[in-house]
């Protein structure tokens, strides 16, 4: 089996969004077919938190199950073979964090904010050389603000993405897919998603497709409406074939 990818995550300081922003990476690798796990570094026992609050969390050993998400206190208790694993190590200037662990991982990523609280704890990190490297992810920044944060950035630009504000971190915001996608870069490999795998995506997209339309069957009562949709459909399973390998164009 190819080698387990680890994905680092830390944020600038607590309560930056950082937890939210690892399972928005764990979703978008979902999505995409690959196998993927949690692990919460952070120290801030928060999957025995979010065992209390929601019903319906499964646990399977010491894996705990939570919107299809498997979620593990240490990389010691890993019960099966994941293609990635995504660590939330919580924030810098916490006295856990693990800045050596944190190195030790294949992708580094920050997360931070751009608020007067939030910029000068950005501005700590950039100037400790062992981040020289890291990704940096910025939430709730405007549009019309995101070039000034560019520039502010400097040589770091190349490696500074946004996101958009999310209050719920099990629901994955598909316009991240872009930014996900480039930091992630070359440690994504399609070739990685086996054929079962891809099988299987392609046949929960003609679930999801076919419970669609039978919803609205009954609420399209023009022929043209109705084709509007049957034709829509249709060429997104075509791209989504084409993206899993069935079809070669």
């Amino acid at each position: 089996m190819p080698k387990t990818i680890t994905i680092a995550l830390c944020g600038s300081q607590p309560r930056i969004g950082t937890t939210t922003q690892a399972f928005q990476i764990l979703q978008y690798l979902q999505m995409r077919g690959y196998e993927v796990a949690y692990i919460d570094l952070s120290g801030k026992d928060y999957i025995d938190q979010l065992c209390r609050l929601y019903g319906g969390v499964e646990k399977t050993g010491s894996c705990v199950i939570h919107e299809n998400i498997h979620m593990y206190h240490s990389a010691l208790d890993l019960g099966a073979d994941y293609q990635y694993v995504v660590k939330d190590y919580g924030s810098v200037k916490d006295d856990s964090f693990n800045a050596t662990s944190y190195l030790e991982q294949d992708v580094h990523i920050v997360c931070s904010g751009v608020k007067p609280n939030e910029i000068f704890e950005v501005t700590y990190v950039l100037k400790k050389p062992e981040f020289n490297h890291a990704k940096f992810i910025f939430s709730f920044v405007p549009p019309d603000h995101r070039s000034g944060i560019l520039k502010q950035m400097t040589n770091r630009a190349t490696n500074t993405f946004f996101v958009g504000y999310n209050p719920d971190p099990f629901s994955y915001d598909a316009t991240n897919n872009k930014a996900f996608r480039q930091i992630l870069g070359t440690f994504l490999s399609e070739e990685m998603v086996s054929s079962q795998k891809k099988v299987n995506l392609f046949l929960k997209v003609c679930r999801t497709a076919k419970g669609f339309l039978s919803i609205l069957k009954n609420r399209l009562i023009t022929p043209g409406g109705i084709a509007a949709v049957i034709c829509s459909y249709t060429v997104l399973l075509l791209i989504i074939l084409f993206r899993l390998g069935f079809l070669n164009i």
